[in-house]
């Protein structure tokens, strides 16, 4: 969509509507803040990674996702409309008017447009294929098929983007749903669950929404080789303005069923020594904590900043969840100068648990 289009589109465009969920795919789920009463979920697609974030407070976020495989990308703009309902005909029309030029290089003869309405959401979307990659190779940095999308959502709209190599590979399916699912709350604190692979209880918090994000939902396709070794099979890094943020990993271990004090040992170490390896940074050792919440294990200590401009104590609490061939871990850090950060981080620690 041209820029111009898409500012026609922001001024024009007033949502409303309920969510997709039934359509969304299991996948990690995250929580993005678009205002203090405002966050917009979405669910990550398993083998897929994602990044996104605020642009500006109260207006307008934006989410990237791949596919671990290279076959797919999803782009979504996410705005707060000003200004009145655009109805459904005129979204329609908008998404129609972009694709038509681009009919002339497609296999499609016409436009075969894809409507998504609830008594209460509307969406649209259209798939276009490149003739000029019909049964051939896609050179890297092209893609056989282009879909263009609008929706109407609860308190915000939304413009999707996806491009895809292989339109009958499952994430392509995949994407369009995830877009499709992005649902607005105006709740201050949402729960997030993240099972292990295979068996043993998800590890859960209820956390804010973030306005800034970054995930990697594996396992990645077979065959693929990492540099520095396989990913976690899991791993959600969020941050807020307000000083407080979340790192969340799910990692294989060679142990049949580790306890989740047996997890937190390792961790504990490469943390703590990480810290300590900081120039100006020291952990301060009296408030190094270790203690069994139920079957949860935790970890709190402070660090303190002795740069000359940066004297912040920074609280962190992690909690260590041990599961077949599975440790999960989810990490907290706030500024313990800013207040709202130091209450946020309070309220989350009263959610964790192991299970439901």
């Amino acid at each position: 969509m041209s820029p111009r289009m898409l500012s026609v589109f922001v001024a024009m465009l007033m949502g409303g509507g309920s969510a997709w969920a039934d359509e969304a795919t299991g996948g990690a789920p995250i929580q993005l803040a678009l205002s203090d009463s405002l966050s917009v979920g979405f669910m990550v697609p398993p083998s897929w990674a994602a990044q996104g974030g605020l642009i500006k407070a109260g207006q307008s976020a934006q989410l990237e996702m791949v596919s671990m495989n290279g076959k797919h990308k999803l782009k979504v703009a996410v705005l707060v409309p000003q200004g009145k309902n655009m109805p459904d005909d005129m979204l329609r029309k908008m998404v129609e008017d972009a694709s038509s030029p681009k009919l002339a290089g497609s296999v499609e003869d016409q436009l075969n447009t894809v409507e998504k309405k609830t008594e209460t959401s509307y969406a649209v979307y259209i798939t276009l294929t490149d003739k000029e990659l019909v049964d051939k190779p896609v050179p890297p940095g092209q893609w056989r098929y282009a879909t263009a999308g609008m929706s109407n959502n609860q308190g915000f709209v939304t413009t999707a983007s996806l491009y895809s190599q292989e339109k009958d590979d499952p994430g392509h399916a995949h994407a369009i749903s995830a877009w499709l699912a992005m649902a607005g709350s105006t709740q201050m604190i949402h729960e997030m669950s993240f099972p292990a692979p295979g068996d043993g209880e998800p590890l859960v918090f209820s956390g804010p929404g973030m306005h800034m994000m970054e995930i990697i939902h594996g396992p990645p396709p077979a065959g693929m080789e990492f540099k520095d070794g396989p990913p976690p099979a899991t791993s959600v890094k969020g941050q807020r303005a307000d000083g407080l943020s979340f790192t969340l990993e799910t990692m294989a271990v060679s142990e049949a069923a580790p306890t989740s004090r047996e997890c937190l040992a390792p961790y504990m170490a490469n943390v703590l020594g990480s810290w300590a390896a900081q120039p100006g940074v020291i952990v301060q050792k009296k408030s190094i904590k270790v203690e069994d919440r139920g079957a949860l294990a935790r970890l709190s200590f402070t660090v303190v900043g002795q740069a000359k401009k940066d004297t912040r104590a920074l609280d962190n609490v992690a909690y260590l969840l041990g599961r077949p061939q599975h440790c999960t871990m989810v990490h907290f850090m706030a500024d313990g100068g800013t207040p709202a950060g130091a209450t946020l981080l309070e309220q989350v620690e009263k959610t964790v648990s192991a299970g439901k």
